[in-house]
């Protein structure tokens, strides 16, 4: 929902509910493997228009990412060994803020933005078994491993080749 009685900030308002089920037979068992994952998650963006080209935004999200079936029922070999699945996983949970800075005029943009995002349960593997001596024949289990916290920024632009109705046009980011 976009919210404009607070102006001169806008106010974006989100909230979502996520469900996730899963079924697969385990083939070493034969038994049937299910369950299911659900999250009510929102987001909070405030923006203003600092001019009429520059715009500043601050936005607070949640994040859920339920545990893919791979994650859930797929042993594979990969270049480092074996990784075993694992039907007992948690999905996982993140915070992310974001606060950005836009200029666009006709012909041409810029963007910078800087983030903070805190992943809990997060689904990585562990070793199990280290295996022989030469190396490739590790097994690992998916599981949860913990904490993710990173930050980052990104700077964009990009420019209408031709004119602000050309079709053509070039754009960068880091």
């Amino acid at each position: 929902d976009e919210i404009f009685v607070f102006e001169p900030f806008d106010v974006t308002a989100g909230v979502r509910y996520s469900y996730y089920a899963f079924a697969f037979e385990d083939t070493t068992t034969n038994a049937t493997v299910d369950g299911d994952f659900d999250a009510l998650t929102g987001s909070l963006q405030l923006a203003r228009d600092l001019s009429e080209a520059t715009r500043i935004g601050a936005t607070l999200s949640q994040g859920f990412r339920a545990p893919n079936l791979a994650d859930l029922a797929k042993n594979a070999d990969f270049a480092g060994g074996t990784e075993l699945a694992n039907p007992d996983l948690d999905p996982e949970q993140s915070w992310m803020a974001e606060l950005a800075l836009d200029h666009i005029v006709p012909t041409w943009s810029t963007g910078v933005a800087v983030y903070y995002n805190d992943i809990d349960d997060a689904i990585g593997r562990r070793l199990v078994d280290p295996g022989g001596p030469s190396t490739g024949d590790e097994t690992y289990v998916r599981e949860n491993v913990g904490e993710v916290k990173y930050w980052g920024g990104e700077l964009t632009g990009s420019h209408q080749l031709g004119g602000a109705v050309s079709p053509w046009s070039t754009r960068a980011t880091l």
